[in-house]
């Protein structure tokens, strides 16, 4: 337990007390996070021998299933693959079988036949980093990554030939940048995102890859509230250079092959933008896809002199409403690929050009009761894509879908028949108190009869959707008797713009209303037993999760918690925060809007923690080096929650690395495992 301080403090006329705050940035508070993480050790040591054994049983196919299926460019096949005993993977290349690569090959099959284009583990010796992204040059020379000694999310590119094995053939071409990178159509140049002083993407430069220190800046965005991006489109023929807010941003584009002119602005209207090439009646277009409050609309504007032509030339081809769950358009030769959530699942429709110019959508046949997106990245002159299964307990399995015929049922090209019959997927409305209908996701054993205990958990922030991902250790849950509940709460982007809008700022304490009335609803309805919840979120569904438990936490058994964000108000009164001036955007300015401070304030799990109530076991888990959500803020909490009320236990970790994980893959699969068997073993006592 740490010592309670005074730390009196006042905002717009009103004082209250922060007793934990003074921990933060001192050697206090590395000590504390030592000791949580020794005492949290010690109590579940008991756990330890499920945890391995789950590990064993689930581990490998884990990091094989977030892999993904390899990915087709160029002629080749590509998969990463991790040898026993590495630490990172290797990249190799596979030609492709067959002229148009109907067949996915497996990873496995990759890593037997194909060639090692390059060897990080070789290249990267003792050195422990979070990798970013890898990528080959066209011209196939250079291999180029970018990877992150401490965890911090904010990277280095280095740069070496295709083949080589000898670290001190490495090159450094940028510190202190975004994890992307991209070769320009050539190969000779890269494309990096860098970080200002306070680690926002915040311009873009080219670096030659033969003199790497001499770059210039394409784009250099002062606005602290905007991140900038690049990209290439699918074609491959234009870089394009976004600099967007939560809400607003514009676009330039660029030809590929030649960095040297100056980018040119593309119009559009209020909204968040992109920009794709696109080919329509022999003619370049550019499609602009615009997403605002009122929904999405995508113009075709035509090329001229390397950019767009004139607004008043565009042509309206897509409009979607705020209620409609819509992705920005993916755009081959000859096609046009969109991405919808209907029903509460992932849909997939190809559209082709009219006379017009118009797009006429038509669905994808569906596999099975369940979504379908993406599972290999076409390339600009496919006439067919691969999708897979959108499911939380059916192993990935590859269809090809013909986009010339997409009402045709796909066929499977990879991985497993339909394996997942002993268990159920299926979607529920709940009512919330203000009469809407919220969507909970439900997964199962099919023999299970109710009510049984369950594992809920949701997120319900900035327009995020929470969709199904396989997950292997699931099944340790569900084939113990326990129902895997997602809440897909007011704050996500599920159901469109407008769903994101309806919990944002003023409005946010609907995503925690709506969390409880989803668990009402499984009450009523017999699927779950009350007296056997376990809640779980992480970051900004760690505010979810601890501001119901605020609000009701005699209705929970327990509570997982990952680099939660649990003190909401000292972060958005704090402009000298990594994410604040641009999350401020989603929860509200308290520095300059009483109304926003007051808002936070009534909500923040830190502030609001009941005294005297009898709290259920949390789990907790932090990151040293997250620098999004910093450590200091869970350590606060529970010395609150500790000191002001009964129950528990609550347990901290503080692991190593940042807020997506730890550098080392073996750690994040251990650490899944354990919040799998403490939840299972709680869910479970009688």
């Amino acid at each position: 337990m740490a010592e309670p301080r005074p730390g009196a403090r006042t905002v717009h006329g009103t004082t209250w007390d922060d007793p934990y705050e003074w921990l933060r940035g001192t050697p206090e508070l590395d000590a504390l996070l030592d000791a949580e993480t020794l005492h949290a050790e010690a109590a579940l040591a008991p756990l330890d021998a499920e945890v391995s054994a789950l590990v064993e049983a689930a581990g490998r196919e884990l990091v094989t299933s977030e892999l993904g299926f390899p990915q087709r460019r160029d002629g080749r096949w590509w998969a990463p693959a991790v040898r026993p005993g590495a630490r990172y993977p290797r990249l190799l290349a596979l030609r492709l079988q067959g002229a148009d690569g109907a067949r996915v090959p497996s990873a496995a099959e990759v890593e037997e036949h194909g060639e090692v284009v390059v060897d990080l583990d070789a290249l990267l010796g003792d050195a422990t980093v979070v990798l970013g992204t890898v990528q080959v040059s066209p011209c196939g020379r250079y291999v180029a990554w970018t990877q992150d000694a401490t965890g911090g999310e904010t990277f280095t590119v280095r740069v070496a030939r295709v083949g080589s094995q000898d670290p001190a053939e490495v090159r450094t071409v940028a510190d202190g940048t975004a994890p992307g990178v991209l070769f320009d159509a050539t190969g000779d140049r890269l494309l990096v995102v860098g970080h200002d002083d306070g680690g926002r993407p915040a311009s873009v430069r080219v670096h030659a890859v033969a003199a790497p220190e001499d770059g210039t800046v394409l784009l250099d965005e002062p606005d602290p509230t905007r991140r900038v991006r690049v990209e290439l489109t699918t074609s491959g023929a234009f870089v394009v250079l976004t600099s967007a807010s939560r809400d607003a941003g514009t676009c330039a584009v660029l030809p590929a092959d030649d960095l040297t002119g100056t980018p040119r602005p593309v119009p559009a209207d209020p909204g968040t933008t992109t920009v794709a090439h696109v080919v329509v009646a022999g003619a370049d277009h550019l499609l602009v896809t615009t997403t605002a409050p009122t929904g999405q609309t995508s113009w075709l504007a035509p090329v001229r002199d390397g950019g767009p032509a004139p607004r008043d030339v565009w042509t309206q081809v897509l409009r979607s409403g705020p209620e409609e769950a819509v992705s920005p358009p993916l755009v081959l030769r000859d096609h046009v690929l969109v991405g919808r959530r209907e029903t509460g699942r992932d849909a997939l429709h190809v559209g082709t050009w009219a006379d017009g110019p118009r797009l006429e959508l038509r669905p994808v046949a569906p596999v099975a009761s369940v979504g379908v997106r993406l599972a290999v990245q076409p390339e600009w002159t496919d006439r067919h894509v691969v999708v897979q299964l959108a499911s939380y307990v059916r192993r990935p399995a590859a269809y090809r879908v013909d986009l010339d015929a997409p009402d045709v049922p796909p066929s499977r090209v990879a991985g497993p028949a339909d394996d997942a019959d002993d268990y159920v997927e299926r979607l529920e409305w709940a009512t919330a108190a203000d009469g809407t209908r919220v969507p909970v996701t439900l997964v199962a054993r099919r023999d299970l009869a109710g009510p049984a205990p369950t594992y809920l958990t949701g997120y319900g922030a900035y327009g995020a959707v929470l969709g199904p991902t396989y997950n292997p250790m699931l099944r340790h849950l569900l084939d113990r008797g326990v129902v895997y509940a997602v809440a897909h709460v007011r704050g996500g982007g599920e159901l469109g713009r407008a769903w994101h809008t309806a919990a944002r700022g003023a409005d946010k304490t609907r995503s925690f209303t709506d969390l409880l009335d989803c668990l009402d609803h499984l009450v009523a309805a017999g699927t779950t037993d009350p007296d056997r919840v376990v809640a779980a979120g992480g970051s900004a569904g760690g505010l979810l999760v601890g501001a119901a438990l605020n609000l009701a936490p005699e209705r929970f058994r327990g509570a997982v918690l990952d680099v939660p964000f649990l003190d909401p108000l000292t972060s958005m009164l704090d402009p000298g925060q990594r994410l604040t001036v641009s999350d401020r955007l989603e929860w509200g300015d308290p520095v300059a809007d009483p109304e926003a401070f007051a808002t936070i304030r009534a909500y923040s799990p830190y502030e609001n923690v009941p005294p005297g109530a009898r709290w259920p076991a949390v789990l907790v888990t932090c990151r040293r080096a997250d620098q999004r959500v910093g450590a200091v803020e869970a350590a606060k909490w529970v010395q609150r929650v500790r000191a002001t009320t009964t129950g528990g236990p609550v347990l901290l970790r503080a692991l190593a690395g940042g807020h997506t994980g730890s550098p080392e893959w073996r750690e994040n699969v251990r650490k899944l495992a354990l919040d799998h068997v403490w939840a299972g073993r709680l869910l479970t006592a009688r």
